[in-house]
């Protein structure tokens, strides 16, 4: 489990700087949906979208001590998700049972468990938006169990064990799913947490982009110009469109 979640670290900062045009939130609709913020809210959305999927009935609750989380670890998850291949029924079958084991593991008291906890709930999340391209239970999954530990206020338990890739995780479902109001604090967060100045940058010139979409200008501008000094030629464009767009909404 230490080691993926080290791995994750190298790739983290990656994902930020590589993440496809089409997650900019000047390309998404007007519209967007809301993530819900209380954790019960939130595991009922995630109950009505797999009994959605593969026909789960709604009475059986997700939250659940009927599985057993013992021996599980994310590497044998993920290897039940390739086993699964392309059987979207299968996988949405295993995203379940693992949910509920990971549930088991995410509220113990033991940090360990915690984070092997954690860790099943991000692959969960990982196979929900690339295997069975549903990025609104992936957002969902991320903010129920995988967020409330990466923002708590005391973030100490998680230091160097790869929580800028877990936040970055969590940061693209959310993008993906349109929840663009939602993704704002996790941006923050990263430019709060990352110990590397391009990465905090890059995360900057996206939330600018996400605040602009939000048409809060002031805060969008604000961001752009907290970016080290010699990175600012390269969102100069964006820096004046978003003035523009200030100028024209107070009109």
């Amino acid at each position: 489990m230490k080691r993926y979640l080290i791995q994750m670290v190298c790739v983290g900062a990656a994902l930020l700087l590589g993440m496809s045009r089409s997650l900019y939130a000047a390309d998404a609709p007007t519209l967007s949906p809301t993530i819900p913020t209380s954790r019960s809210a939130l595991l009922k959305a995630i109950q009505t979208e797999l009994s959605a999927k593969f026909g789960l009935p709604s009475a059986s609750p997700l939250v659940s001590t009927t599985v057993s989380p013992a021996g599980l670890d994310v590497a044998i998850c993920r290897l039940q998700y390739e086993e699964a291949a392309l059987d979207t029924r299968a996988l949405y079958r295993l995203i379940y049972f693992h949910l509920k084991a990971a549930d088991q593991l995410v509220t113990a008291s033991d940090v360990t468990q915690q984070r092997t906890g954690i860790g099943i709930a991000s692959a969960a999340a990982t196979c929900a938006a690339d295997r069975v391209k549903n990025p609104w239970l992936a957002a969902l999954i991320y903010h129920a169990t995988v967020l409330p530990h990466l923002l708590a206020a005391d973030p100490a338990p998680w230091q160097d064990q790869g929580q800028e890739s877990l936040l970055m995780g969590a940061i693209k479902a959310t993008a993906s799913a349109g929840a663009w109001a939602d993704v704002v604090p996790l941006y923050q967060r990263m430019i709060q947490m990352t110990k590397d100045a391009k990465t905090a940058d890059a995360a900057r010139i996206r939330l600018a982009d996400v605040l602009g979409h939000l048409k809060r200008y002031d805060e969008a501008i604000q961001t752009i110009d907290a970016v080290d000094a010699t990175a600012r030629g390269s969102v100069a464009a964006l820096r004046a469109t978003l003035v523009q767009k200030r100028d024209a909404a107070k009109k």
